[in-house]
């Protein structure tokens, strides 16, 4: 999947859909990576590889103890960043002290996102994108500071056992699976998002069953019907606009066409 520079990805987000945020801050659908993303460029060196230090500055015993610790510095680094986190939201002011209360009869209503790598990914729905299956709804923004959320708490799910490659591989597969279209806000949203990528990631600890309180009590029996017809009826109105939208930007651009041209002048 080609990438995208980081200002031209995020200017190209359309419109968030309820429960998934805005889109300033957040890039999708591309991966940016630079060199400081590379483990070896915080020591100078690759895995496997073996630094030299000129022993006239340290001594001999001084520079390998600046070796050892310099690639001891690289294996620690490399291994936090296979470390996964689930990262919480409130959805606003209102929600988060409702949630205090929410939580013991497990109906929170949250929004979460899993870091890895040092990014964190989370998944939305944008109003102008449903009738688009084309664009991800996969997207990326810095730790705990989603721009959209109030940051609440964050879990430790472990470490992955998979290397940077397959965890790259894992995401463009994972921008494809999940198109903002496909958004539900029962059925698949970001934290059913989050509890799959985690899966697919291998995380040791188990998903926090407590996110998921306002989504399963979506799905019982009798409210899943109604949150069916409801969403239904949103994406239909959401589609109907953007058409609207369209039709009157196409009109305005004729208009502006024809009041150019020499035939429509009057003299």
């Amino acid at each position: 999947m080609p990438r995208l520079p980081a200002a031209a990805a995020t200017t190209a987000s359309p419109k968030a859909a309820p429960g998934s945020g805005d889109k300033e801050g957040l890039v999708s659908p591309a991966r940016v990576r630079s060199e400081e993303d590379d483990c070896s460029s915080v020591v100078g060196l690759s895995e496997g590889d073996r630094l030299q230090l000129p022993q006239e500055n340290f001594g001999e015993d001084g520079a390998e103890a600046i070796v050892q610790l310099l690639q001891e510095e690289a294996q620690d680094f490399r291994r936090r960043r296979k470390e996964v986190y689930l990262h919480v939201y409130n959805l606003g002011p209102i929600t988060g002290t409702l949630n205090g209360l929410l939580m013991s009869a497990n109906l929170g209503a949250f929004h979460t996102g899993i870091e890895v790598l040092g990014e964190e990914w989370s998944f939305q729905g944008f109003h102008d994108a449903f009738d688009d299956p084309t664009i991800p709804g996969v997207v990326r923004n810095e730790p705990r500071q989603h721009p959209a959320y109030s940051y609440r708490e964050s879990v430790f799910l472990g470490n992955t056992p998979l290397d940077e490659a397959a965890i790259d591989t894992l995401l463009d597969n994972m921008l494809e699976q999940w198109p903002a279209s496909s958004y539900h806000l029962v059925r698949r949203n970001c934290v059913t998002f989050a509890e799959e990528f985690a899966k697919a990631l291998q995380t040791p600890e188990p998903f926090p069953s407590w996110t998921r309180g306002a989504i399963d009590a979506g799905k019982s029996a009798a409210l899943l019907p109604v949150a069916d017809y409801g969403w239904s009826w949103f994406k239909w109105y959401c589609i109907r606009c953007t058409e609207q939208e369209e039709e009157a930007a196409r009109a305005s651009a004729e208009l502006e066409v024809d009041n150019r041209s020499p035939a429509a002048r009057t003299w």
